[in-house]
């Protein structure tokens, strides 16, 4: 019994007497009088007011000298609290490369359908607490959104969790660039144009060919 169908739960059974009630009862209260036509009944009950757990429900049927057939019972699992999912990684407008852990909260067990900008997918489970997924980014470059998706083991799902992040393997190309003193000395502030191709976060300008590892890094813009 789930959040989908416990407002119209359906049950049904066969039964001896055409034209007598059976009278269907279950934990919790909630009854039911169908009747009895050709050999079986059957009815809807709304199951919405009784808790979550295990539910009992009972048919009773007599004839009409009111001789009572043994009651028939069936103990079913009500689950019908909606999970919930999240992503905690990758964080929103972060940058990625050829491949990405995706991790976040889950309230139940059950699967977690990944899905990802470009058609990838793949499926995880959610150990009731959290969930994890390393995915091998065979998309192009570019903004990816990341969806998330629950259902528990009872078939309840949960609203999708989204992130978009930004997939970037190509490395920035330097195309051109020149110093524009006419005359540099040693003590001269040298003027340079250059341009780049690609996203640009860090950059480096070397002298004499210094190594890199003798590089300052900057991660301010681009002069």
């Amino acid at each position: 019994i789930t959040a989908s169908n416990k407002a119209a739960f359906p049950a049904s059974g066969t039964c001896s007497e055409s034209g007598r009630a059976v009278n269907v009862s279950t934990t919790g209260g909630v009854t039911a009088t169908p009747t009895c036509s050709g050999g079986v009944w059957s009815t809807t009950l709304n199951l919405t007011s009784v808790n979550d757990g295990s539910v009992t429900i009972t048919a009773a049927h007599s004839n009409i000298n009111s001789v009572a057939a043994t009651a028939a019972t069936v103990t079913l699992t009500k689950d019908s609290s909606t999970p919930t999912i999240t992503i905690t990684t990758p964080t929103a407008s972060s940058y990625t490369g050829a491949s990405l852990t995706v991790s976040g909260t889950c309230t139940k067990s059950g699967p977690v359908n990944l899905s990802v900008t470009g058609g990838l997918t793949a499926v995880t489970t959610c150990n009731g607490s959290s969930y994890s997924s390393l995915l091998d980014l065979q998309v192009a470059d570019g903004t990816l959104v990341i969806t998330v998706d629950h259902t528990d083991n009872a078939g309840n799902a949960a609203t999708p969790a989204t992130v978009s992040v930004t997939k970037d393997i190509a490395a920035p190309v330097v195309t051109a660039f020149a110093v524009t003193n006419a005359s540099p000395t040693s003590s001269t502030t040298y003027n340079l144009t250059f341009t780049v191709s690609g996203s640009t976060t860090q950059y480096c300008i070397l002298e004499n060919s210094t190594t890199v590892a003798s590089c300052s890094w900057s991660n301010t813009p681009l002069p």
